[in-house]
């Protein structure tokens, strides 16, 4: 028996947020009854209309869009739930933005339902009813991965893209003393650009959706380094919660949603200076540590960052959306 018909639409088809907050979830849903359909925002404005029209729900994904657009669909639709990740009230850069700010405040107000990728981004909204929902990832995928044979190098490493890169540059001086100071230590990146590092062993993987899992288990450490500012804040800590469903320990900038997702001292360790950062890689020489931490970071995985837990939550609140208006 059907609940009822959702239809979504993002930006892009193959960018990581549809992936993993749309897509992610389609199976789930639809194995709990719902009639799914995808969209992408460029299509045109009647076509995503009539599309809206013959929903019961609509669910808009990151994409702010122009007053005349979103008062047609709110129109034909009611039931419109904003999904968002990032900060998209701000410019890319993190400066205040009027034209995104109006466009987000006007999207929240209008949407039933709003779910906020962390507690900064929930903060921001007007709408009626906010949720924070975390950015999740499917355990079934991280299950039975080849363990890390013993090696006497120490292998951090980061996920990341071309446009993410700026942090790994921001932080360059702090992983060049890591090298000088650590003796057998590398860094590996997964990504979509190389990189590399004086006095520090960078290896450079290209990113596939194939080989992502086994590059990120194939470590010791995971890291993140981040820098604190109103954009970083509207971060949701996907890489974070990738390396501890590796069975990793995890070394992360304290900020942003990543110190909400990481408990200090039990799944990694949060620092702040280019000094807890040597030293955290140094106490995560401990091989018994590591382990430890990476077993505490799955577990947490399981419980907060599911993606087969949080689909019955979404599955909730969708069902109590139609339920509310019957």
């Amino acid at each position: 028996m059907s609940k009822g018909s959702i239809l979504f639409i993002s930006k892009r088809r193959d960018a990581a947020s549809t992936r993993y907050r749309i897509f992610q979830y389609w199976h789930y849903l639809q194995d709990r009854g719902w009639s799914l359909a995808y969209h992408p925002a460029t299509e045109s404005r009647i076509g995503l209309v009539k599309k809206s029209a013959q929903a019961d729900i609509v669910v808009i994904q990151r994409r702010l869009f122009d007053p005349i657009t979103l008062a047609l669909l709110h129109a034909v639709n009611g039931n419109i739930v904003f999904d968002y990740d990032d900060a998209i009230f701000l410019n890319d850069d993190g400066s205040p933005s009027s034209r995104r700010q109006q466009r987000f405040s006007k999207t929240t107000e209008r949407a039933k339902l709003c779910l906020a990728g962390n507690s900064y981004l929930a903060s921001h909204s007007q709408g009626r009813q906010t949720v924070v929902f975390p950015t999740t990832v499917e355990l079934a995928k991280y299950q039975n991965l080849p363990r890390r044979t013993a090696s006497p190098v120490l292998t951090l490493v980061w996920v990341g893209s071309r446009s993410t890169s700026r942090y790994l540059e921001q932080y360059r001086t702090t992983l060049e003393t890591l090298g000088r100071e650590i003796a057998d230590v590398e860094l590996k990146v997964i990504g979509d650009f190389t990189i590399d590092f004086a006095g520090l062993s960078t290896r450079c993987v290209p990113w596939t959706a194939e080989g992502e899992i086994a590059e990120l288990a194939n470590a010791d450490i995971g890291i993140a380094p981040m820098t604190d500012d109103p954009w970083t804040r509207g971060k949701c800590a996907l890489k974070v919660i990738q390396y501890m469903a590796c069975g990793l320990p995890v070394i992360s900038s304290n900020c942003g949603a990543n110190a909400e997702v990481i408990v200090d001292g039990q799944t990694g360790i949060l620092v702040s200076t280019p000094e807890q950062w040597l030293e955290a890689v140094k106490t995560l020489g401990n091989g018994a540590l590591r382990e430890r931490m990476g077993k505490a970071g799955l577990e947490r995985a399981k419980t907060h960052y599911s993606a087969e837990t949080l689909a019955e939550k979404m599955d909730g609140l969708f069902t109590e959306m139609l339920a509310a208006q019957d």
